[in-house]
């Protein structure tokens, strides 16, 4: 059993998506995708899907959210150091932020 499992677990599906590559692996229970940046963050699914195809789909927006919430929090940063929004402001949206 896990050597066939090992086997299941060894078949994978990669490609590229705005610089990162997406990786997804089949489990027990489904497929999980893995993402990774150029810089080697790491960023996973957490959760197992029926499809490879959903679960490519899921990190793909996944990665989409991650560079959303990190181009915000530069603009926010940028706004700060202009003198455009008080500390307790930027501190409080960047906390909203739920990267």
């Amino acid at each position: 059993m896990q050597a066939e499992y090992r086997a299941m677990n060894e078949q994978c599906h990669k490609e590229f998506y705005r610089g990162w590559i997406v990786e997804t692996e089949q489990e027990e229970t489904g497929h999980r995708g893995i993402c990774y940046s150029p810089s080697r963050l790491c960023l996973n699914t957490h959760q197992t899907y029926s499809s490879e195809l959903y679960a490519i789909s899921v990190s793909k927006a996944m990665i989409d959210r991650h560079i959303a919430c990190r181009q915000i929090s530069i603009f926010l940063r940028d706004l700060y150091e202009a003198g455009n929004l008080e500390f307790e402001e930027w501190r409080s949206l960047c906390n909203s932020l739920a990267c």
